[in-house]
């Protein structure tokens, strides 16, 4: 039995429903390109915004890791908000996003972005090669 993610996007982008299917954490989870944002439509990049949900809870989780494989990163706020700008299009691979500090683990993977806005939702499971740190990490 999955558990079902809903967001809402800004007027232009495009909805997702991520459908996880339990204890896969989160691989095989798709995000492709949409329509670009009236905002984003006119500077050619692409950008990946997002959510990082706790999957044991559904609550957000601030101060998670979100990484590209091209090196690009950022962290989550107290809302589990994240945002990657200035992506090329035709970026593509796998979204990572950790916690250190609470030992979980989320994968998206990401075909070729488009020019415009991609809004996705992580859901982090516990990582089985790792437990929860003493204190706080920066995930580096």
């Amino acid at each position: 039995m999955g558990t079902r993610g809903w967001i809402r996007v800004a007027e232009g982008a495009a909805v997702f429903a991520l459908s996880v299917l339990s204890g896969c954490g989160g691989a095989g989870v798709v995000a492709g390109p949409t329509q670009p944002a009236p905002s984003e439509a006119s500077s050619g990049s692409a950008e990946v915004l997002g959510t990082v949900l706790d999957a044991r809870t559904g609550r957000p989780v601030e101060g998670a890791w979100i990484e590209l494989g091209d090196g690009t990163r950022t962290a989550s706020d107290a809302n589990g908000r994240f945002r990657l700008r200035g992506l090329a299009p035709g970026t593509q691979g796998e979204l990572i996003a950790h916690s250190d500090t609470e030992g979980l683990v989320g994968r998206n993977l990401l075909r070729p972005l488009a020019p415009g806005a991609l809004e996705v939702v992580v859901f982090l499971r516990p990582d089985p090669g790792k437990g929860p740190k003493d204190g706080a990490g920066d995930g580096r």
